[in-house]
């Protein structure tokens, strides 16, 4: 059955096709567009941990001025 099948060859130029797609994929990556946006997530999370530090500092006072 599986004799009758045909033997695959690689196909040279596809492979450079995909390689070359791959490494534009790479390179549009690697550019620092993404900067602003972790910058944006780096003040999300720093203004979440200041907001959740000064509520635990608050919460210390109330129990010591008791």
């Amino acid at each position: 059955m599986i004799e009758h099948l045909p033997q695959l060859t690689p196909d040279a130029a596809r492979s450079a096709r995909t390689r070359a797609l791959c490494r534009k994929a790479l390179i549009r990556q690697a550019r620092p567009r993404g900067q602003r946006r972790h910058g944006i997530e780096r003040a999300i999370f720093l203004g979440a941990g200041a907001i959740y530090l000064s509520s635990l500092a608050l919460n210390v006072v109330r129990v010591l001025i008791r």
